[in-house]
């Protein structure tokens, strides 16, 4: 062809340029084996497999007398208009980095095979849709939790409160002489918890409505609270002395000092003292011997013993104490319900304490979190219980149960009666209404109530593992001033210590943004061996397409 158009390129401008680029080449001037200048005036020209050979026109609107086709999408760009859909998602399959999708339009292959890839290649992008969305759902919207775990150490440290509860609960002849019987003192009890009455008295209204009746006789000119105060158990009536250390208290000093005279009426029917302060210890020796020792009276002759057909039979046929430890915000009732111990009379126990504290303070962060924590410390937090005037989670489902009571009953449990002296107008429960608060219903209204109650952002758990042994104390025991050890007294010991000065730190953490993007990122490889710039290829495909689709 160049033989016969040199003339006619000459008369067009530019057969100074052509003349040295046919020479590089060394062979003539073909359009399928030319490339770019130098000077760059062909730099638009473009070499294709499909692409026709240069052409002379010599009409009109030729362009100097000659011109070079173009691929459709050049033109489609020379004519200032965007290539078509197809040639946007050809161009798309052929660069972008997800794999699969240049098999698509695989001119070699077979027309099935690239129906089959382009099924395959369908079918990962599914699934990766799939798992993403399952993923972004579990991290951003349940937020597992990530949990760290710290061992750290102390050469001193604190006791927890001791709470050791006496499950007679009365003085017997502090009863006898307000004329409680037997029958009549165990009724009494059932003012503490609607869980106290037996089956057999639930069922038999009979009775019940008997001892409502001499109930009411034997309390009129009296009230709940001071038959509780005259009749129930003192520090010194269950306490007989301790030693903290190396240091010996007496029954007065020990309540004085270690207990504080802190005395609780349980659910339990139970009466219990609670230490004032926790105590420290300090490790001296590899081995910690030191800790709280205290020495209890149990199963005097003044002590109370339940009717078993009034009382539920597994209060009932309890004898000796229980003992069970928290942080300083907890109440009595709620750890001494869920965690107590129980030790028989004449034992000595070994009671090993170890420590974990749960860090939930990061719960509450992060703007999707569905968690949410209350510090220690707050006392703006509704339900709290009477005489831990802090908040704690187990505190408020304790509080949330006597609210949801008092609210149907209209009454006050006998435990609360100092919180409502300012207002002085919600009588106390009597037992025949506890009788009739225990029921499903109310259960339900209970644990719908008390699911409202948030986290601790601090959690400090102790684990308790005793070993019981027969107790034996010399008739001149220091203790046993004053005291006859006759058949009728039967003395206890509980030692409290810790066999270790390391504790566990627990921090939960929610799942963070990076392990979102890591779980993502690992099943995009996965499918489709893509990354973010994958997605980034296929938002650029999609504004091309509403481009064309928006022009059109």
């Amino acid at each position: 062809m160049c033989p016969d158009c040199s003339d006619e390129i000459d008369s067009m401008g530019v057969g100074k340029n052509l003349k040295g680029f046919s020479n590089r080449l060394g062979t003539g001037c073909k359009a399928e084996e030319a490339s770019l200048g130098d000077s760059g005036e062909l730099a638009d020209l473009v070499k294709t497999t499909n692409m026709p050979k240069l052409v002379l026109n010599s009409g009109k609107n030729s362009k100097k007398g000659w011109s070079w086709y173009r691929t459709p999408s050049m033109e489609a760009v020379e004519e200032g208009k965007d290539p078509s859909p197809f040639e946007i998602w050809r161009k798309f399959v052929r660069t972008t980095t997800g794999h699969g999708f240049a098999r698509i339009v695989d001119t070699n292959e077979h027309w099935q095979l690239r129906v089959f890839w382009a099924i395959v290649v369908l079918l990962l992008v599914a699934g990766l849709l799939i798992s993403v969305f399952i993923i972004s759902y579990e991290s951003l919207v349940v937020r597992g939790l990530q949990r760290e775990f710290i061992v750290q150490y102390n050469n001193t440290m604190y006791l927890p409160d001791i709470h050791i509860c006496d499950t007679s609960l009365f003085s017997r002849s502090a009863l006898e002489s307000m004329g409680f019987n037997k029958t009549m003192g165990s009724y009494l009890a059932l003012t503490l918890s609607p869980m106290l009455a037996s089956r057999s008295l639930r069922k038999d209204m009979k009775r019940r409505q008997e001892l409502e009746k001499f109930y009411n006789v034997l309390m009129e000119n009296r009230t709940i609270h001071d038959v509780y105060e005259r009749a129930t158990l003192k520090c010194e009536n269950i306490i007989l002395g301790c030693t903290h250390d190396v240091t010996s208290y007496n029954s007065f000093q020990c309540c004085q000092k270690i207990f504080g005279n802190r005395t609780y009426v349980t659910d339990l029917a139970t009466m219990c003292v609670s230490t004032a302060k926790q105590q420290p210890l300090e490790e001296i020796f590899a081995s910690q011997i030191y800790g709280l020792t205290v020495y209890l009276k149990t199963n005097t002759h003044d002590r109370f013993e339940f009717d078993s057909t009034i009382v539920t039979s597994n209060v009932a046929s309890r004898r000796g104490l229980l003992y069970a430890v928290s942080d300083p915000i907890t109440a009595v009732n709620p750890i001494v319900s869920a965690a107590g111990h129980y030790m028989a009379p004449g034992k000595w126990a070994g009671v090993s304490i170890s420590f974990t504290r749960t860090d939930n303070s990061e719960l509450q962060t992060g703007i999707l979190s569905p968690y949410s924590c209350v510090p220690s410390g707050t006392t703006s937090h509704s339900h709290l219980v009477p005489n831990y005037d802090v908040y704690s989670e187990r505190n408020c489902i304790f509080a949330s149960a006597r609210v949801v009571l008092e609210r149907k009953f209209n009454c006050t449990i006998f435990r609360f009666r100092k919180t409502h002296q300012h207002v002085n107008v919600t009588p106390c429960c009597d037992p025949d209404i506890m009788i009739g608060a225990y029921s499903l219903n109310l259960a339900q209204k209970i644990k719908r109530q008390s699911a409202g109650c948030p986290i601790d952002c601090i959690v400090n758990d102790y684990n308790l593992y005793s070993t019981p042994s027969q107790l034996y104390l010399g008739d001149q025991d220091e203790f046993f001033e004053g005291h006859k050890n006759g058949e009728h007294v039967v003395y206890s010991a509980i030692h409290f210590f810790y066999p270790s000065f390391s504790y566990t730190v627990i921090k939960n953490h929610p799942q963070r943004l990076v392990k979102w993007l890591s779980d993502v990122g690992s099943n995009m490889s996965l499918y489709l061996g893509a990354s973010f710039v994958t997605l980034l290829e296929f938002i650029v495909l999609v504004l091309r397409c509403a481009r064309f689709a928006f022009q059109n």
